[in-house]
């Protein structure tokens, strides 16, 4: 029995044919290195109909997507809808469209690239620029428009002189593009986009050397997504169907937004009283090289505290103008104060090229978790609700009401483990030992 480790999701089926996102990574079909674990092996051992469908190495496989590519495909099911859509695929009557995160910006908001494909002397898939012979050329068309522009915010460096096949701005611009191609030959997308000086993030093949390393640790794949397919079924009906992008590229998509390209971000959370604070700062005693983001509040400032230490203290005026404005990554009410973390401090953090320290509430950080899964979360609990009481009656800093509002919390936040990524003890007495757990964490997730 195979043994399918990824697999589609069905979005339509008929007697005649299958609609189905791909994930990314599963292979359409097995090559000349006779891979396992592929689309078809799945196709034929749900569809095993399709199996005399087509091609022989590829039953019921009318169009493909390569294996770092997500999104929608259509699978025959019947010798009759295979000639169809084959019919319809060769005359153009099939559109497609996919979203491309790409490096710089195109010369055009909306443009088309009409550049012929072959292979080279070398044997690799390229653009035929200035027709010098190559082998087995062939026509190829890609249409294109602006969807979103990208531009990091420090950066004050003037456009480079465009030059075909070069960048067309800062490489640490970005643009998110939707994009259709009227033809259909192998890695047609990937070659235009990064003819006209624009490749696809993630993209090993065509990427140029020195942008490889632009985008460090974020992104193990390809951002290109088939996110629309249209066309007319065997009934002669008009057929739609869209893709959202995966998890994954959202996630980048949000950290883009907010400049959040970089470091990883650990976050260290838990309830009030647990010893975030603590935690915190032995991580600093014990040799750990971070950056630690400050959070901003509207509470007032504690006996030993200062501006910056542990918090950005500003009025309620100011902080309600920052959230007007658009200023905060994630902000939230607590207790009757206003707490949030600002995209300009958060960034800064990240660019520092060290593990960056998040300590906030549970509620921010089930929000950053939410926009940014990757982040690593550190949930830090007592080793009992009496002790937590304890802890919180001796710092004689919140009135009695508030201490039983935040004992009221703990079953809450204890309910949802699923969203932290570790939780550790904080043990009385024991706080080096709970350091070095949390260390030992944070300097191997920092390194993969």
């Amino acid at each position: 029995m195979v043994d399918i480790l990824l697999k589609p999701n069905i979005l339509y089926e008929s007697e005649g044919f299958l609609v189905i996102e791909k994930p990314v990574g599963l292979l359409v079909h097995p090559t000349t290195h006779q891979e396992k674990n592929t689309l078809i092996d799945w196709l034929l051992k749900y569809y095993p109909e399709i199996k005399n469908i087509g091609a022989k190495e590829r039953p019921g496989i009318v169009h493909r997507l390569d294996r770092n590519v997500s999104g929608l495909m259509i699978v025959a099911r019947t010798k009759k809808a295979y000639q169809h859509f084959i019919e319809q695929f060769k005359n153009n009557r099939v559109k497609k469209e996919y979203l491309a995160l790409v490096f710089g910006k195109p010369p055009q908001e909306k443009g088309t690239i009409d550049l012929p494909i072959g292979r080279s002397k070398k044997g690799k898939i390229v653009a035929v620029r200035y027709r010098k012979k190559i082998k087995l050329e062939k026509n190829a068309i890609t249409e294109y428009r602006v969807i979103k522009k990208f531009t990091k915010s420090d950066a004050n460096t003037s456009p480079r002189k465009l030059d075909e096949g070069r960048m067309h701005t800062n490489d640490t611009n970005f643009t998110l593009l939707k994009v259709r191609p009227l033809t259909g030959r192998t890695h047609q997308i990937r070659i235009h986009l990064a003819s006209i000086g624009t490749p696809i993030i993630g993209d090993k093949e065509y990427l140029p050397k020195r942008l490889r390393t632009k985008v460090p640790n974020q992104l193990n794949r390809i951002f290109l997504h088939a996110c629309y397919l249209g066309f007319t079924d065997l009934s002669g009906q008009r057929r739609e169907f869209s893709s959202q992008l995966p998890k994954e590229l959202t996630s980048f998509l949000t950290k883009l937004e907010g400049g959040f390209m970089g470091s990883k971000l650990f976050v260290i959370s838990g309830l009030s009283g647990a010893g975030k604070d603590s935690v915190v700062d032995g991580l600093k005693e014990a040799g750990l090289d971070y950056t630690r983001v400050i959070t901003a509040t509207t509470r007032s400032m504690r006996t030993g505290e200062s501006e910056g230490n542990p918090y950005h203290f500003v009025s309620v005026e100011k902080f309600k103008e920052m959230i007007e404005n658009k200023e905060f990554f994630e902000w939230a009410r607590v207790y009757d104060n206003y707490y949030g973390n600002s995209k300009k401090v958060v960034n800064e953090a990240l660019a520092s090229g060290k593990p960056v320290i998040l300590r906030i509430d549970c509620q921010g950080a089930k929000t950053i978790k939410e926009k940014i899964p990757e982040t690593c979360v550190i949930f830090i609990v007592p080793p009992s609700i009496e002790i937590l009481e304890a802890r919180l009656r001796k710092r004689g800093t919140d009135s009695e009401e508030v201490i039983r509002r935040r004992l009221v919390e703990v079953e809450k936040e204890s309910q949802t483990p699923d969203l932290w990524d570790h939780v550790i003890v904080n043990e009385e007495g024991k706080l080096a030992e709970t350091v070095e757990k949390v260390k030992k964490i944070i300097l191997k997730e920092a390194r993969e």
